[in-house]
């Protein structure tokens, strides 16, 4: 028998709703470690033993939860909550409650059978965590300066400001050096970082933002993956005779990685001998600038996936 959980997750608690050729079972939990183990003894009593489970890719309340399952056997799916907000309505469902959530949750899970999940190595989990708080820090450093350039008179809040900004400092100071601490400590790491620093118009905070957004290459099975997670595949609204709409990107995807992409994409149109000749060719048929640029992180996402896909530098490829 077949088993399907959906789970509806939030800060303190979560749904759990459970799909079998039996009449269905709902019941909600607490979001810790307490929560977690009544989830393994519930499903034990229902007789599901090995269950697909489906949660939404949301914040990371849901991170320790799909560990807990993933670990006790069960396949997991961390799925893009536009995918179940366009199931949902698919269903026409009108309904919306955590338990009517997780419902739609289950009943995704047991018609589309999405892509299993697993958890990251924690060397990547712990990267992403410092690149992530490192993009933190310069905003809020950016904040800083914007403020004491607004006209601010206050000597005081001009004292504070200045503090508060060596303060900033000093701390993403420490997260780089941690950074280049843990990339030593890992020879994967290491090798893949060089890898893409071998690419023209990739430094190495694009190198490094990328490996922490993207973690194991090999969790995409091609390009088209890649570029999806990303949010840069081509969308186009056109039907009939009237609705005409220029084409763009969807944005369904990992907005910190097309931060990531997009001025190394513009210093590879003037460096990269294929991304330029790639961007050229756009030119010459009367591209414009913002679409080209879109079309050669593209280009470039394409690149970076090849060198690490392929373990080979981009000297090796490109001559």
């Amino acid at each position: 028998m077949e088993y399907y959980l959906g789970i509806d997750v939030s800060k303190a608690n979560f749904d759990a709703y459970l799909l079998s050729n039996r009449k269905p079972k709902h019941r909600s939990f607490a979001n810790s470690a307490v929560g977690f183990r009544q989830l393994t003894d519930w499903l034990r009593a229902s007789g599901a033993d090995h269950v697909h489970a489906c949660l939404e890719a949301t914040g990371r309340y849901w991170d320790k939860l799909a560990e807990h399952l993933y670990h006790d056997g069960h396949l997991v799916s961390a799925i893009n909550p536009a995918r179940i907000k366009g199931f949902c309505q698919s269903l026409l469902s009108r309904l919306k409650t955590d338990k009517a959530d997780s419902e739609v949750i289950a009943l995704f899970c047991q018609a589309l059978k999405p892509r299993l999940w697993k958890p990251p190595a924690a060397h990547s989990r712990e990267l992403q965590e410092l690149v992530r708080h490192q993009s933190h820090l310069r905003q809020t450093i950016q904040r800083e300066k914007n403020r004491l350039q607004s006209g601010v008179l206050s000597s005081s809040v001009i004292c504070l400001t200045e503090e508060h900004l060596t303060f900033l400092d000093i701390q993403l100071a420490q997260l780089e050096k941690d950074i280049d601490v843990l990339l030593a400590s890992h020879e994967d790491l290491k090798l893949q970082c060089d890898l893409l620093l071998s690419i023209p118009g990739v430094g190495k905070r694009t190198a490094i933002s990328f490996l922490s957004e993207v973690g194991d290459v090999r969790n995409f099975s091609n390009t088209k993956q890649l570029v999806a997670y990303a949010g840069l595949a081509p969308s186009e609204r056109s039907s009939g005779t009237s609705l005409r709409k220029p084409a763009h990107i969807s944005k369904i995807g990992n907005p910190r990685l097309r931060k990531a992409l997009y001025f190394p994409a513009m210093v590879a149109e003037m460096s990269n001998p294929i991304v330029s000749e790639f961007s050229r060719r756009l030119t010459v048929n009367g591209i414009k600038p913002m679409p080209r640029v879109i079309a050669s992180m593209r280009k470039l996402l394409h690149i970076m996936f090849g060198v690490l896909k392929s373990q080979t530098s981009f000297r090796s490829i490109a001559t």
